[in-house]
């Protein structure tokens, strides 16, 4: 069986370890004090969008985890903007908006 011959179910594989790496090693850093009020399937939904966009901005800005969860700005009153970040190292400023609900492969990003 070749690599091409399945490719839906190798993208839920790549979708499945996404989310794993994001629960296990940026998800705990997330602050999610602003949503407090919405239910546990919500919050959990901001959290990984947010992981998700600091996982974006680390690895394509080359900057450290705890530097690019700094830079999430998502909230209400943000345009859908979830992180806004400036690299020195890429000399580049990144505007990052992210969605990771069911359905949707938290590869998608915007």
């Amino acid at each position: 069986m070749s690599a091409n011959s399945h490719p839906e179910e190798k993208m839920k594989l790549q979708e499945k370890q996404v989310r794993k790496a994001l629960a296990e090693d940026i998800e705990p850093l997330i602050d999610i004090s602003d949503v407090q009020k919405h239910n546990g399937n919500d919050i959990q939904q901001f959290r990984t969008t947010r992981a998700l966009a600091a996982l974006s901005f680390a690895g394509h800005g080359k900057v450290d985890i705890g530097d690019a969860v700094s830079a999430i700005t998502d909230g209400s009153g943000d345009n859908g903007i979830d992180l806004i970040g400036y690299s020195l190292s890429q000399r580049t400023l990144y505007l990052i908006q992210s969605k990771a609900k069911h359905g949707v492969s938290p590869t998608e990003i915007m």
